[in-house]
């Protein structure tokens, strides 16, 4: 797996929760009818953070390793940003929508600037 893979999914899970009407709390997914359902499911319209970057990952079929690594990215920055909060979970479900997105950001920020740096 490769840095600018880990990027493209990082973008692409932002943008799934770009939109605060696609973005939710204390579930990975939910459905029109505000019900829990897999991140993946075709009837899934919101996400919390961890649920976009797992439907970000499992939509290229790239696997679980992937998405230890990316998890692990956003919870370093979390931690960063957020050092009372400790993890992106944490921070999605406890502080919000605009801390989420700025995690997000520090993460994509970092992986930009790895590539940049010929580590991709």
């Amino acid at each position: 797996m490769s840095i600018a893979t880990e990027l493209q999914f990082a973008r692409a899970a932002r943008e799934l929760i770009s939109d605060p009407e696609r973005w939710t709390q204390r579930a990975y997914a939910r459905n029109s009818s505000f019900i829990c359902v897999d991140s993946s499911s075709r009837h899934a319209c919101c996400w919390c953070s961890l649920g976009a970057l797992r439907k970000a990952v499992a939509e290229s079929g790239d696997g679980f390793t992937t998405l230890a690594y990316l998890e692990n990215r956003l919870n370093k920055s979390a931690n960063r940003l957020y050092p009372e909060q400790k993890n992106i979970i944490s921070v999605n479900d406890t502080i919000g929508h605009a801390a989420a997105l700025r995690v997000f950001d520090e993460t994509i920020s970092r992986l930009e600037r790895e590539v940049a740096n010929g580590n991709a």
